[in-house]
């Protein structure tokens, strides 16, 4: 009787010490993510007198998520704002230009989480802007810029198909110095010409969408 009574209890405890070294659940499983994208967009050019940049824009984005870690995931990302218009400052009067065109981003980021059973993460990387129309000058010509990115998220019903997930993530953008060469062959005139490229300027998004998981188990 007490030969069984000690067989019990190591096999209990052999299941509680195998529970405890079991691994955690992934943070992050592969996935696609689709839905809604809206970016403020900087100023790009400035002068003694006036300055330029792109209106808000609305749009949508695509983004694949690929675990790397227990903890983190490789986001790759492709955002589109159809209709963003130029927008400049002359003195105390604002316009905004009629004619519009596309933008596009292109990012690579690092999504990790503190704990892989929350459902918040934070998101830093790098990515590319393109912009079809440049400000002032309303020359187009399309040209890219590179953005340092960082921000956080949100994922909700990890433990379905489908679930939902909502980033809000900042911009640190370096502008082309060629946007001002461009203003300056085109303007030509009068202050205009004195125009030069921001060295940083700074921009947000909001990004909301379905998230699909495509292989693996999720949380």
């Amino acid at each position: 009787m007490r030969r069984s009574s000690v067989a019990v209890m190591v096999l209990a405890l052999s299941s509680a010490l195998g529970a405890q070294v079991a691994p955690p659940p992934p943070s992050f499983v592969p996935a696609l993510t689709v839905g809604y994208a809206y970016r403020d967009y900087g100023v790009y050019i400035k002068s003694a007198l006036s300055q330029g940049g792109y209106a808000g824009g609305s749009g949508f984005n695509a983004e694949l998520t690929w675990p790397v870690t227990s903890r983190g995931a490789l986001l790759l990302s492709a955002m589109a704002t159809p209709g963003v218009a130029t927008q400049e400052q002359y003195l105390s009067s604002f316009s905004v230009s009629a004619n519009k065109s596309m933008s596009t981003a292109f990012a690579a980021h690092y999504a990790f989480k503190l704990k892989p059973d929350v459902p918040a993460f934070f998101v830093v990387g790098a990515g590319m802007l393109r912009h079809g129309r440049q400000p002032i000058s309303d020359v187009t010509r399309p040209l890219s810029h590179v953005s340092i990115d960082f921000g956080i998220g949100l994922d909700t019903k990890r433990d379905r198909r489908v679930g939902f997930r909502g980033q809000l993530l900042a911009h640190s953008v370096i502008p082309n110095a060629a946007i001002a060469d461009i203003t300056v062959n085109r303007a030509g005139q009068g202050l205009v010409s004195l125009v030069t490229a921001q060295t940083q300027t700074f921009e947000w998004s909001l990004q909301l969408g379905a998230r699909v998981r495509i292989r693996g188990d999720g949380r």
